[in-house]
This record gives structure tokens, C-alpha cells and sequence, in this order.
């Protein structure tokens, strides 16, 4: 089953990315892998976990997951913690003006904590933690 939700994210990730670059007007049906992925979003599996929140968060059908910014919230938890927090923050980056005023804050002070334990990763990229710590007010 963690192969399958490997493979999966990583087909999603792929199609996704080269059909746009091929076709701006590529249609395509995604409500079965959001199923598949709801289906396990509260799996007990590192492994799983990671690949469902890489995999759930670039669905156009996530947006309307009741409990979306709690969500969210906790990808961060999940490991690897670096690339988790990746996925975190490219979701608010680009999600920032949807995003209620009480997360926003909530959201800004899990990435003020990650830069605190990670100060090495904000010296890499600074201006894209800065652009996310903007755009949460």
C-alpha cells in the first residue's frame, strides 16, 4: 500500500506537470485520486502520510476538504520534517488570500518557529520564507 501511495504522488506530480507543459487546456478528472487519498488522509504511516499530503494538496478537489486548514496545519508534523514543511509552505504561498484570518496567524508562527530550528534552511532561501511571512501579514 506505501508503494502505491508513492507511486501514485509521483505520477500525479509528473502528469500534472508535463501535460500543463505540453497543453495549458489539459483537462483532467481527479476526483478518484482525491477519494484515494481522503480515503487514507488519516493513515497511521509516516511513509503514507508524507505522500498523501504531497499528493492531496495540488487537487483542485482539497479545497473543499471540511477540515482543510486543520489540515494544513499539521503537514508540518510529517516526516521528513524539511520536505513536509516544503509542502506547507508552497500550499499557503499560493493559497494565502483563501486562508482565514485566525490560521493566517497560526500559520505564520509555525513558520517563524521553523526558521528558529532551522536557521540554516532560511540562509539558503531567505526571500521565499520572507514572501510567505508577507503574505501572512
Amino acid at each position: 500500500m506505501i508503494l502505491l501511495f508513492i507511486a501514485l504522488s509521483e505520477i500525479v506530480d509528473r502528469v500534472f506537470y508535463f501535460a500543463k507543459q505540453k497543453d495549458e487546456n489539459f483537462y483532467y478528472d481527479t476526483e478518484h485520486m482525491y477519494s484515494i487519498f481522503l480515503k487514507h488522509i488519516n493513515s497511521k504511516n509516516k511513509k503514507m502520510q508524507y505522500y498523501i499530503a504531497k499528493g492531496i494538496t495540488i487537487l483542485k478537489e482539497f479545497q473543499a476538504y471540511e477540515n482543510l486548514w486543520e489540515y494544513v496545519y499539521t503537514i508540518p508534523k510529517i516526516l521528513p520534517k524539511h520536505d513536509s514543511f516544503t509542502i506547507f509552505r508552497m500550499f499557503i504561498t499560493v493559497n494565502f488570500e483563501s486562508i482565514p484570518a485566525n490560521y493566517k496567524v497560526k500559520f505564520k508562527e509555525k513558520v517563524e518557529e521553523y526558521i528558529q530550528k532551522n536557521p540554516q534552511a532560511y540562509e539558503l532561501d531567505s526571500f521565499i520564507y520572507d514572501e510567505t511571512l508577507s503574505k501572512l501579514g
